[in-house]
């Protein structure tokens, strides 16, 4: 069965192309994205984390250092340096407590775990449909466990979120009770 899909250019002088590609080509190329898309952005806060998990011990041993060498002779008999360590130091301060902070707030780590784990759940599925027979594949219905996969970790992303105000996710909510899932109209 052939699935027709309309791709629009960017350029707004271009027309609007028509590709033809089957439903099974469809289900894989959006196996592909998802799976691609879980990956970068998995190592993405995987790297964050990483940076934030280590910057307040820097700050921290910095600022231990900062504060005991602004009490030194050297220091202290200086005007601009004694000027420039009372002032710096709470700089710093407030740079650490603003470091912790958003590594509270952002949750970098449950991010890079979810998005890893969406990416196994994807391929999992994956690997259970390509080793279906291709005469007992439903493209439709995977096009729906694919969509329900990304729903689920995006719905797991904003419940996480500490500032979400429940009005907004409110009017946002997706419905769970719609026919199809899968973005392709019914024959």
């Amino acid at each position: 069965m052939k699935w027709f899909k309309k791709v629009s250019s960017t350029k707004p002088d271009d027309k609007e192309i028509t590709i033809e590609i089957t439903l099974e080509e469809h289900v894989l190329k959006k196996y592909r994205e998802h799976i691609s898309y879980n990956w970068k952005s998995g190592t993405k806060n995987k790297r964050i984390y990483q940076i934030y998990r280590i910057l307040p011990i820097f700050l921290g041993a910095f600022l231990t250092f900062v504060t005991a060498i602004s009490s030194t002779e050297y220091i202290s008999s200086n005007q601009i340096l004694r000027t420039t360590f009372a002032i710096g130091t709470p700089l710093l301060v407030v740079l650490l407590t603003i470091s912790n902070e958003l590594f509270k707030l952002s949750g970098w780590g449950e991010n890079w775990r979810d998005h890893i784990t969406t990416m196994f759940q994807l391929e999992k599925a994956l690997d259970d449909y390509l080793a279906s027979p291709p005469t007992q594949r439903d493209q439709r219905k995977e096009l729906e466990k694919i969509n329900n996969i990304a729903l689920q970790a995006t719905k797991k992303f904003f419940k996480r979120i500490p500032l979400a105000d429940e009005k907004t996710s409110d009017k946002a909510k997706i419905s769970e009770d719609t026919e199809s899932n899968t973005g392709i109209p019914e024959p």
